[in-house]
């Protein structure tokens, strides 16, 4: 019989998020083992160039709370993301060129060699990132070997730049599509050469992003098309992913098989259009999912004063937990520091904090309507364990469904650990363990052919 129940289990863990979407409906979205696991990105910015550059270096204790999760009483309980990209503020470098695509003024060697030195200066980004996960890993007791998962920037070579800089004897001239590949491929090299050298011990470099938002679409495009193959080929050749996080239907959406990209996360640009349209989101997942896209989580500061505001951003994850992108890979957009999430930590106001509160369930997959109703109520997520609720019932919500079995299935894999009340309720074959038996008998209680006592 357990020879049985191991192969069904085998076959079951094995399928993709398409058969466990919050709605039942099924899901093209990208599944974390494409990225080796990971699933929570949180997009960490960096080389804020205008004056001090304070904006974009970021502290240890300006980490933390994006490392771990910490209740309302400031006590860390739980790991929050687990990977950080690092990438550019829209500034400029110290040539006064710019840091995204720009025809009229095209950054060069210098301002690439300044933002890598800025990701990796002492004490902040990457090395605070470092310090920050020791030292949440070592408060929580976790003597296991996880790391944080970490992708770099590849700036892009905009054509119009002749005169990039010397690299192994050439100057770069960006009008040549074999000058553009040689500066890509020394952007990798240099900063995974920093990260080597670094004694980054709680790290994981995962992969590269891409930094413009969408395919050039211009006579350039069939360059760029190429570009994005041969950058793909060399990451993968290193073991190294790529990721995407095109606007909303941006160029080269529908074609990310094509380009190479293992990951594209699509922004829903709710947050910034001048007329809410609260299906956009909606809209934006079913587009996702015809073409195998994740969703990129939006929001910034107006979500703290602004009942608008903060609706949309209840919206990305309203409907990111109903449509399949909870459970797949999601990124997170929280503008330059001092970003939203943290700020959001360290507030006892209801409509700053629940806001942290929200999106750390939705990161674990834990997130429920119930949560969703209750604040756009004015009230917090359950914290505290009642021993009225049935075994099964993970998540107190009142019902045993997808949303316990999730749970179980995210302890098995360790992406996710329950607490010790959660353990006992979880425990569904009362055997003393948290295992994949729990997981069968929770799945098959919710599809009707189990009933748990």
């Amino acid at each position: 019989m357990k020879k049985a129940l191991c192969l069904y289990l085998a076959l079951t863990l094995l399928l993709p998020v398409l058969s466990i979407s919050a709605s039942g409906t099924s899901s093209n979205m990208p599944d974390p083992s494409v990225l080796n696991g990971y699933e929570n990105v949180c997009l960490t910015y960096t080389f804020d160039y205008y004056g001090s550059n304070d904006l974009g270096a970021h502290t240890v204790e300006d980490l933390l709370p994006y490392v771990g999760y910490y209740n309302r009483d400031g006590k860390l309980t739980d790991y929050f993301f687990d990977s950080f990209l690092f990438l550019p503020c829209v500034s400029f470098g110290p040539s006064g060129g710019s840091m995204v695509g720009s025809f009229d003024e095209p950054s060069n060697l210098v301002d690439w060699k300044a933002y890598i030195d800025d990701t990796f200066r002492k004490d902040r980004n990457v090395d605070a990132l470092n310090t920050a996960f020791a030292q949440v890993k070592s408060e929580l007791g976790d003597k296991s070997d996880r790391k944080a998962g970490v992708f770099f920037t590849m700036l892009y070579p905009i054509h119009t730049q002749t005169s990039f800089g010397t690299i192994d004897g050439k100057n770069l001239d960006f009008s040549n599509n074999e000058d553009r590949k040689l500066a890509i491929k020394w952007m990798i090299d240099e900063q995974l050469s920093r990260y080597r050298n670094g004694g980054y011990d709680n790290l994981d470099v995962v992969g590269f992003y891409w930094f413009e938002e969408y395919l050039f679409n211009y006579e350039y495009t069939a360059k760029d098309i190429e570009l994005f193959k041969y950058t793909s080929d060399y990451l993968h050749s290193l073991g190294l992913k790529f990721i995407w996080i095109p606007w909303y239907r941006a160029n080269g959406c529908d074609r990310v098989d094509e380009l190479g990209i293992d990951v594209a996360c699509m922004q829903p640009n709710l947050f910034w259009l001048d007329t809410p349209d609260y299906d956009r989101v909606k809209d934006s997942l079913a587009y996702s999912n015809q073409y195998g896209l994740g969703m990129e989580v939006e929001v910034d500061w107006h979500a703290f004063g602004s009942d608008d505001y903060r609706e949309r951003y209840f919206r990305y994850l309203e409907d990111g937990m109903k449509y399949g992108a909870m459970d797949s890979v999601k990124m997170y957009y929280q503008n330059k520091k001092p970003a939203v999430y943290a700020a959001a930590q360290n507030s006892k106001e209801f409509n700053r904090r629940i806001i942290y509160d929200l999106t750390y369930k939705y990161a674990k997959g834990t997130l429920t309507q119930f949560d969703i109703d209750n604040a756009r109520n004015g009230t917090y997520p359950q914290d505290e364990v009642k021993p009225t609720f049935a075994l099964g019932d993970i998540n107190c919500d009142g019902d045993i469904d997808q949303y316990d079995y999730l749970l179980v299935k995210r302890h098995y894999f360790s992406t996710r650990f329950l607490t010790i009340d959660e353990q006992a309720r979880a425990d569904v074959n009362k055997d003393g363990a948290i295992d994949q038996y729990d997981y069968i008998l929770l799945k098959r209680n919710y599809f009707g052919t189990y009933v748990i006592n």
